[in-house]
């Protein structure tokens, strides 16, 4: 999501603004590309080099004039945009809007160099968004290639790790990132288990939590966009997670609230946890090179990629389906309490909002979360 910066306009919704506010608010945005990416780069070089006969027939969105405008700015020019609602189509009419920036040479440097890793940037947010879109189905693709290649030769030790990670990884997840019932005692250790976090369950990270709020807060009504996927799927769709129907009105409603719930949220994480939130592409990215590169294929495959499989995939989208498909009824389900903790009381959880679920006596004894958050995290919450 690209967080637009709304508040120095009122902070209303894009779509009520003016178009040339709403061009002026893309061009403060977290924007790397545009649909026309190419085409806006060579307008900007156009300016840069005082083409004036350079014009261009293509029609242009909003985003795109929001990027020009923005290079624009880095190089060194504004445009003069109030009520500027119409874009012009050629660098001579243009020139009519454009005015000279005070920009010093580091600046102008460092804005070039900003320039310079959009392609690097716009890389990995394809790569996210491929990931994804067939998540599920690359992590059972690679596990059943895997297991074939290496025939199953650490697989248990390779399991009894995912069933670990998972169980650590659901606490931050759950109790500490969406429900707040847990907070660190030590934040050097917080950061550690949020980057562990951020590795095995990409692609959820803390700005994305608010949709799991919603779920709680719209549990069983229309409103309950978690329900209504999972209801409106098959269940071989959703375990293996390819072109899950979307409910499209739902889910712009959904993205909406996000957008206006988002910055409260946000503005409560301090600069480590801010910096782990907004670069956990690259974090991710880049940690699961390196431990290619330090494991090797055979130890990363089971070691790795089986972990996150467990947790990810298997894991979660089984028991989303057995407690919100399943057991309709709102009974939880014991049996699967040695794989996967609490959340096999998933739907007390629902029962008791505001009640940490970790097990029966004596049972919550053998649980890794029990001892997990009694040693590094305060509970604000009653445990049950």
């Amino acid at each position: 999501m690209i967080k637009l910066k709304t508040d120095a306009w009122s902070g209303k919704p894009i779509e009520e603004y003016e178009v040339w506010e709403q061009r002026e608010i893309w061009s403060y945005s977290a924007i790397q590309s545009s649909p026309n990416y190419q085409l806006v780069k060579k307008i900007v070089s156009a300016v840069c080099k005082n083409k004036n006969d350079f014009i261009w027939s293509e029609s242009l969105t909003l985003i795109d004039e929001g990027m020009i405008q923005k290079l624009l700015r880095m190089k060194g020019f504004g445009i003069r945009c109030f009520e500027l609602n119409s874009f012009p189509p050629s660098i001579a009419e243009l020139q009519q809007y454009l005015i000279i920036l005070p920009i010093n040479k580091k600046q102008k440097l460092k804005n070039n160099l900003e320039i310079l890793s959009y392609p690097a940037q716009n890389l990995i947010r394809n790569i996210d968004k491929f990931y994804k879109e067939y998540q599920s189905l690359i992590l059972h693709t690679a596990v059943l290639i895997g297991l074939i290649g290496y025939q199953f030769d650490l697989f248990w030790p390779g399991m009894l790790l995912a069933w670990f990670l998972s169980s650590i990884s659901t606490i931050v997840i759950h109790e500490c990132w969406q429900h707040q019932f847990v907070k660190p005692k030590n934040k050097f250790f917080g950061y550690i288990f949020d980057f562990i976090t951020y590795v095995m369950v990409y692609p959820i990270q803390k700005s994305g939590c608010l949709s799991h709020l919603y779920h709680h807060k719209f549990f069983q009504t229309s409103r309950d966009l978690t329900l209504d996927e999972i209801r409106n799927n098959s269940t071989i769709r959703w375990f293996f997670g390819y072109k899950l129907k979307r409910n499209k009105e739902l889910d712009e409603w959904y993205q909406e609230q996000g957008r206006k719930d988002f910055e409260p949220y946000y503005k409560k994480l301090d600069l480590v946890y801010k910096f782990l939130d907004d670069h956990y592409k690259m974090i991710v990215l880049t940690t699961h090179i390196v431990l290619f590169l330090l494991l090797g294929l055979h130890y990363y495959f089971y070691f790795v990629v089986m972990p996150l499989w467990w947790h990810r995939v298997s894991l979660y989208n089984t028991i989303e389906l057995v407690s919100h498909k399943i057991c309709t009824r709102g009974q939880d389900f014991p049996w699967a309490y040695p794989l996967v903790f609490n959340l096999s009381y998933h739907n007390s959880h629902h029962k008791y909002a505001d009640k940490l679920i970790i097990g029966p006596r004596p049972i919550r004894y053998l649980n890794p979360q029990y001892y997990f958050i009694k040693l590094f995290y305060n509970c604000r919450v009653e445990i049950i």
